[in-house]
């Protein structure tokens, strides 16, 4: 099967695209509108083919995207344009141009001829009467030298930076320095001389600097750049997608705002920091004076950081709004009104827009003996003291079958301390959207695996387990091809473990004691990391769902059923959401991002197609379901 790449900036001439190239046996890879997007999807999937659009989003030109590709000598380009004219007359890279308006089955057998002419360096008749061979632009430049063995390091390194971050960030309530702190250690990932946090301000439309690294005096102390697509940072922000310029001297729509001139920016990676209301909270970034080779890894752990860093800030919000109940509380009290207690804060606490208290966004209420739950102090490696609500404690047990709680995503939990693992279940229990199942011993945890159509889309595992240690047990799964995120849990923090835990395979290493919101982001971090692989497969109903394949797995019925781009991604958001019910509004934006031309009609074909795919009915579906509004998945649906 061939993979595809599609770079087109009319999402409905894409899509038809897709459809059709899916129906006949390709694999669509990725659909991009900017040179930007179309590079990151080339260096992470690597694609056979291209088809590529002259004239992309914000003036990109698909010819860019060639060039930039040269090095992939494999690689057949086909441009599709409606100005035959302006590719046939240049000396660009790639094998043959379609014109627009095509038919689809032009597009097939162009794809069949270029295909040819990769292979034997021929192009057999007949050819589609719109369709030309370009001539050679020259040599292909020879491809870049392995660098996988310095790869493998700067990714060790960059896991390292995040574990650190992650234990600095949610343990510190000074947002100032978890910013500047976001901006180092990018510099120290990426090894870029410039790093920098934007945040977005509604009320000026505008990407403020609220924390930057590397930059000399007097440079970093103004930075306001446009929420627009007129500079890299802006079209991170707008399009909320990841933007990566090796080279902004040869970006024809790049304004090079003049902050970034001042620096002497040539090259720079840029993600969202999400917000907690869907608008992002801002942009991060990473700068450099020199061209870069700035690919999906870097853009990886960009967005863990940032993914971390909005827990943060999240986190940082939550308190402010409980300092400022707290404060109009104590005022009440001192004017005469005696103090409420505890239950009937949030009742009785100001609503917002109604009187002078203060105006808490909406969001899920607190228990405020959670917060005192949420820290678990250890010694060592086995918990000793608990601050938690007396509900949470539950008689000890002894270790006996694996014991499953919750509806959702499913979460392994390897862990022989029954209290710790009884306060996870609770936590996940509130947090909503997770399936756990726990294991006390690695016995147990072998049995639970080898379950018949057993997932787990991650794994809490403890190194210090009764029957053999949690690293090993690590390496036996990484070895068995077990590809979920693996995140250990353990009261030793020293470097030497800290590496052990990483090169036994884990993705993650969290010492105790530690907090639940850091436990929290970064299992979703790890999960957004896991959704796009090839080694992801959640169930759905009665089938498995591989997302990085686009793929339906129907093993009961012996049958596989492709997807498009779009549609899995549907899936993909919807299953993340569990089993609530998902805003029509929130899932287009979601799934199709920064894009004034997407309706509610396309939202909605999209469904009808979906369903005419994976309902056993499609007029009376049991597992894609309308509901309030929205969207949602039925997930327990069985069918015969």
């Amino acid at each position: 099967m061939l993979n595809v790449l599609i770079a087109e900036d009319d999402l409905l001439i894409a899509d038809m695209a897709e459809e059709v190239l899916v129906e006949h046996g390709y694999n669509v890879c990725g659909i991009a509108r900017t040179v930007a997007e179309a590079l990151a999807l080339a260096w992470q999937h690597k694609p056979d083919l291209a088809i590529l659009d002259v004239r992309l989003a914000n003036g990109d030109l698909g010819t860019q995207i060639a060039a930039e590709l040269a090095g992939l000598t494999q690689l057949g380009i086909l441009y599709v344009t409606a100005n035959v004219s302006a590719v046939t007359r240049a000396a660009v890279h790639g094998h043959a141009c379609l014109a627009k308006p095509y038919r689809t089955g032009d597009l097939l057998r162009s794809l069949e001829i270029v295909t040819e002419m990769i292979d034997t360096g021929t192009a057999s008749p007949p050819f589609p009467s719109n369709f030309h061979v370009l001539p050679p632009a020259g040599p292909l430049d020879s491809p870049q030298p392995d660098h996988d063995g310095a790869r493998v390091l700067a990714l060790r390194r960059q896991q390292s930076v995040i574990a650190g971050f992650g234990s600095f960030a949610l343990r510190n309530d000074d947002l100032p320095a978890v910013l500047a702190e976001a901006a180092r250690v990018c510099a120290e990932g990426l090894r870029a001389p410039f790093c920098k946090v934007y945040r977005y301000r509604s009320m000026q439309g505008d990407l403020l600097r609220e924390a930057g690294y590397g930059w000399h005096a007097g440079v970093a102390a103004h930075a306001v750049l446009h929420a627009d697509a007129r500079s890299p940072e802006g079209r991170a922000f707008v399009t909320r997608q990841p933007v990566i310029c090796n080279d902004l001297r040869n970006r024809v729509n790049s304004d090079r705002p003049a902050f970034n001139a001042a620096r002497g920016t040539v090259a720079t990676v840029d993600v969202i920091i999400k917000g907690r209301d869907g608008q992002p909270y801002g942009v991060l970034g990473a700068s450099n004076n020199a061209q870069q080779d700035y690919d999906q890894g870097d853009v990886d752990f960009l967005t863990g950081v940032a993914d971390i860093l909005a827990e943060s800030v999240a986190s940082f919000e939550r308190t402010e709004m409980l300092k400022s109940t707290i404060e109009w509380l104590q005022g009440q009290a001192e004017a005469g009104s005696q103090r409420p207690d505890q239950a009937k804060i949030l009742r009785e606490a100001p609503q917002p827009g109604v009187g002078d208290g203060p105006q808490p966004a909406n969001r899920r209420p607190d228990n405020p003996t959670t917060e005192a739950a949420a820290k678990i102090e250890t010694a060592g490696d086995k918990m000793t003291g608990y601050s938690v609500p007396p509900t949470t404690f539950v008689a000890n047990r002894p270790h006996g079958r694996a014991v499953t709680s919750g509806v959702g995503r499913p979460v392994l939990i390897v862990e022989d301390d029954v209290v710790l693992r009884d306060i996870l279940v609770e936590h996940f229990a509130a947090e909503g959207g997770f399936a756990v199942v726990t294991a006390g011993t690695l016995a147990e945890a072998d049995n639970v695996l080898a379950e018949k159509d057993r997932y787990f889309d991650a794994i809490l595992l403890d190194v210090g387990l009764p029957d053999g240690d949690g690293c090993d047990y690590c390496a036996k799964l990484r070895h068995e091809k077990h590809g979920m995120p693996i995140i250990m849990l353990t009261g030793a923090n020293d470097e030497t473990d800290v590496v052990r835990g990483l090169d036994s395979g884990a993705n993650d290493y969290l010492a105790k004691p530690f907090i639940w919101n850091e436990l929290c982001a970064r299992l979703r971090a790890q999960l957004r990391f896991f959704e796009g692989s090839e080694a992801a497969v959640f169930p759905i109903g009665p089938y498995l769902f591989r997302p990085g394949r686009k793929l339906l797995e129907d093993k009961a019925r012996n049958r596989r059923i492709l997807l498009t781009r779009m549609e899995a991604a549907v899936l993909k958001f919807l299953y993340r959401c569990g089993p609530g019910v998902v805003d029509r509004k929130v899932l287009a934006k979601e799934v199709w991002g920064y894009n004034s031309g997407v309706t509610t009609h396309t939202l909605e074909t999209h469904m009808y197609r979906l369903r005419q795919k994976i309902e056993a009915n499609p007029r009376m579906p049991d597992l894609l379901l309308t509901d309030q509004g929205g969207y949602r998945l039925n997930l327990a649906v069985v069918r015969p």
